[in-house]
């Protein structure tokens, strides 16, 4: 049962039939009382309402609230607080078909299904192939898996997506680093002069100790750049996808897909797309100011752009470099239209931060190709400074102090602890991530937290079951067990908003402020014999809290399972 969408339902009935006016409602308009004395839920809608209406919010609100009194199975009271909010009390009856229904063994509770099985491509991560993914990729492979998970759930058919960027100079760049190592190592002695812009971690020195040893045949004959790289840009470009797909496989992530960027280059996609971009009428030649840093060496030319400032973009977008060659840009354009080809009418890109200026670009180039008849969300999620012993620990690929997956579950964190904590901030915020938080078995970690409520949970039901499924919710007027049921209630329609905004942190908060209530509430009856969940000589109320237990415990497990957390039954 969703508990706010009933409300909404209601409340939108009353409004039309009083001042026949029809409410758009795109975010449930109730929350949460503030107080636990004004009610369990209220609305600010005669605040809204009253320009329209053309009356005093007061006005609205008593109106309302007189029509809302007619639905007496769901509301026990309703009354108007100063100004003009509504606040309501359920009926015990309500809240005891809510808790029954949570507990229902058919299906999760919280998710629906509204995607109808519409196809839906989500392309995460696609880091470079150039070395293991560092904890900036981890974060996105993390944010978008779950995102994943939750969409699939909600019933659309989502193809995950991996694009690999394997044509152009940062390929060039790995294999030219793997070939100083390569050179290196059959000399016997490594260079104190390592070019500063090549990638510099120990893996570089793997990869060519591995072509030495698996291909003595061809080591002679690859001694020289071009040699080196018809011999092994193949094999050098598989060694390093299996590195980060190993560190997926680990954070338990798989693709349905993978699109290489060199294949496209060969079956002349961008040339195609050009074209059609051009018949649409979304070509130009024109002078384009000089990127950032470049403004030393850049030489003023007319360039092939892409016309992104007809869709909102500050410039339009260059297609061809001076040498002649295809922009980063236009193999994207490419990418973009081979999805488009490929049926998707809805797509969904991860990219990093530093990847915002992408947004409007790409927009406009699906909405030029599509004729509007398409349309991408292109969602952004932020680095993460690691810290260990209390001081950051750098990242990057191209020096020896990369961190690398295997080092941070070296550390004694568990894929579990950096599943739930790359979601404990908001994906536009910069995540620190502490190492010696996340390693404690304290309430400051926050899994920990979240675990031992529901271990709390399987303990009280592993001493005694429910013996019916529906309880008296009359019998459940504690505070703190009320609170309870009502942040219990938030979670179909917070599923919803997350569906919609990609704001999968929002996951880890909500857990985090049911195991608070729950706590609580079982802290409370370790003072308060009267507030303890098993009381011999009240069997029905034992029932009542024992029921609500069971729904705190699928409630947490319910949403661990969509972010690919077990739950924890004992700890």
């Amino acid at each position: 049962m969703d508990l706010f969408l009933r409300l909404d339902n209601v409340l939108t009935e009353v409004v039309t039939s009083i001042f026949n006016v029809t409410l758009n409602v795109q975010a449930s308009l109730w929350s949460s009382s503030k107080k636990r004395e004004y009610g369990d839920f209220s609305t600010a809608i005669s605040f809204l309402l009253a320009k329209e209406v053309k009356l005093s919010s007061r006005e609205v609100a008593y109106s309302i609230a007189c029509g809302l009194e007619s639905f007496k199975t769901l509301f026990k009271d309703v009354s108007v607080a100063s100004g003009g909010f509504i606040n309501v009390f359920l009926t015990n009856d309500t809240w005891s078909e809510f808790l029954a229904s949570v507990n229902d063994a058919a299906g999760d509770y919280g998710f629906l299904d509204i995607g109808h099985g519409v196809p839906l491509n989500l392309e995460f991560v696609s880091a470079n192939p150039t070395g293991p993914l560092h904890l900036g990729h981890i974060r996105g492979a993390v944010i978008f898996d779950i995102f994943a998970e939750l969409l699939d759930k909600f019933g659309f058919s989502i193809t995950r997506e991996y694009y690999i960027n394997d044509a152009g100079k940062q390929i060039d760049l790995l294999v030219y680093s793997v070939f100083v190592r390569f050179c290196e190592q059959l000399q016997g002695k490594e260079s104190a002069n390592f070019p500063s812009n090549c990638y510099a971690g120990d893996y570089i020195r793997d990869i060519a100790s591995y072509l030495i040893s698996t291909f003595p045949n061809s080591v002679k004959d690859a001694t020289e750049l071009k040699n080196f790289s018809d011999s092994f840009r193949e094999v050098i470009l598989s060694l390093t996808m299996d590195m980060i797909r190993s560190d997926l496989t680990k954070l338990g992530i798989g693709y349905d897909c993978y699109v290489r960027e060199e294949e496209l280059h060969k079956r002349n996609y961008i040339e195609k797309v050009i074209a059609v971009l051009d018949e649409k009428g979304y070509l130009g030649e024109e002078e384009l100011p000089s990127p950032k840093g470049k403004a030393g060496d850049w030489v003023e030319r007319k360039q092939t752009v892409f016309l992104s400032t007809k869709f909102g973009d500050d410039t339009n977008r260059a297609l061809r470099k001076a040498d002649g060659s295809w922009t980063y840009f236009a193999s994207d354009v490419a990418y973009h239209y081979h999805k488009l080809e490929r049926g998707f009418r809805h797509m969904i890109v991860g990219l990093g931060a530093d990847h915002a200026g992408y947004v409007k670009r790409l927009s406009g180039v699906v909405d030029a190709l599509s004729g509007g008849d398409a349309r991408i969300d292109i969602k952004l999620y932020n680095l993460v400074n690691l810290f260990r012993d209390g001081k950051p620990v750098k990242l990057s690929k191209r020096n020896g102090d990369l961190i690398r997956l295997e080092d941070i579950l070296e550390s004694g964190i568990t894929v579990n602890e950096i599943r739930f904590a790359m979601l404990t901030k908001s994906s536009e915020i910069v995540l620190d991530f502490d190492l010696d938080k996340f390693v404690s078995t304290s309430y400051d970690n926050p899994l920990f937290y979240v675990q031992y409520a529901h271990a709390r949970c399987s303990s009280l039901l592993r001493k005694c079951e429910p013996s019916v499924n529906k309880c008296d919710a009359a019998l459940l007027v504690e505070n703190q067990e009320r609170d309870l049921m009502v942040t219990l209630a938030k979670l179909p329609s917070l599923l919803q908003i997350i569906v919609v905004s990609g704001e999968v942190h929002k996951l880890t908060f909500y857990l985090h402020e049911v195991a608070e209530k729950f706590h609580a509430l079982w802290n409370a009856g370790m003072t308060k014999n009267k507030l303890r969940f098993i009381i011999e000589d009240k069997p029905e109320l034992t029932n009542a809290r024992l029921i609500l237990v069971k729904a705190v415990r699928r409630t947490l497990a319910s949403v661990l399972k969509v972010m690919k957390i077990e739950p924890v039954e004992r700890m």
